[in-house]
């Protein structure tokens, strides 16, 4: 008997540290396996393209359809301010983990003197991928023409993330934010205002094998033999509003355009607060 829980109890270490070897423990690629390859764009690329297009049209279409322009008496304003800015955030996390809880059971060979013990043990190894980007525009360059929003490849704006194959909404969005804006009127000369939007997608896939068997004296205990999940949380972040304004002086070359500071604020605590509620969603709290 102490041979059959010994020969148990190694196979059990030993299957537990080669199956989960494969999952969780290397760096996690934002790609599925599927569409990875030397000659195509990284998903990262595909989807910041495919964002700053749809925010470079909404901008356009606005600012430059009539329908959308503000008039004030004999004067008319574009919908979106010229002198804003726009803080875009891409945030990709990829968390893949596995795990292993075999189980068996030994039953005693002599009928007479029942006997049966359980073995068990548990191993899991899990790992997180996080990409973060940040880019900064400003409104007027967002309306300078681009052949490339205009005439883009079918297969630019094809792959796994819900980002890239989903309409975000951008335009619409900015039509509701700009007239509760409007609503009470604008201030003449202000930078205590911030329009903010943010879109999430999470996508977790995951599977599990169950084997079961039965011989003389070793059954095995319904459990999860081996499970692997892959969790992806993909988010866009816009703060649109006023950017600093800068030096008359032309000549000097530090001066760089810039958020102003509420804007800024309130983008990395809209980060803040993602990945709050992601940290409780994921019960690492």
């Amino acid at each position: 008997m102490s041979k059959v829980i010994a020969r148990s109890a190694r196979t059990i270490v030993l299957a537990s540290t080669m199956l989960t070897s494969a999952c969780g423990t290397y760096v996690p690629q934002s790609e599925e396996f599927y569409e990875r390859g030397p000659d195509t764009k990284s998903l990262e690329i595909k989807i910041k393209e495919k964002i700053f297009c749809e925010l470079k049209s909404a901008v356009v279409e606005l600012n430059s359809n009539p329908t959308y322009l503000i008039r004030a008496g004999n004067v008319e304003k574009k919908p979106v301010p010229e002198s804003w800015g726009v803080i875009f955030t891409l945030q990709l996390i990829v968390v893949e983990n596995s795990s292993f809880s075999p189980g068996v059971s030994i039953n005693s060979p002599a009928p007479s003197k029942f006997f049966k013990l359980a073995l068990g043990g548990v191993a899991s190894s899990e790992a997180t991928r996080t990409d973060k980007f940040t880019f900064y525009y400003l409104i007027r360059d967002l309306q300078i023409p681009d052949t490339q929003c205009s005439n883009p490849a079918p297969s630019d704006f094809e792959g796994s993330s819900l980002l890239l194959t989903s309409r975000l909404g951008i335009f619409e969005w900015l039509i509701m934010a700009l007239g509760v804006r409007d609503t009470t009127g604008i201030s003449v000369k202000s930078k205590e205002e911030v329009l903010s939007y943010d879109v999430k997608f999470n996508v977790v896939t995951s599977g599990n094998v169950t084997p079961s068997w039965t011989l003389d004296r070793v059954v095995t205990e319904p459990s999860n033999f081996f499970s692997t999940k892959r969790d992806r949380t993909h988010e866009l972040i816009l703060s649109f509003g006023p950017a600093e304004e800068q030096p008359k002086d032309k000549s000097n070359r530090a001066a760089r355009a810039q958020p102003a500071p509420l804007v800024l604020f309130d983008n990395l605590a809209t980060q803040f607060r993602s990945a709050t509620t992601d940290a409780f969603r994921a019960n690492r709290f």
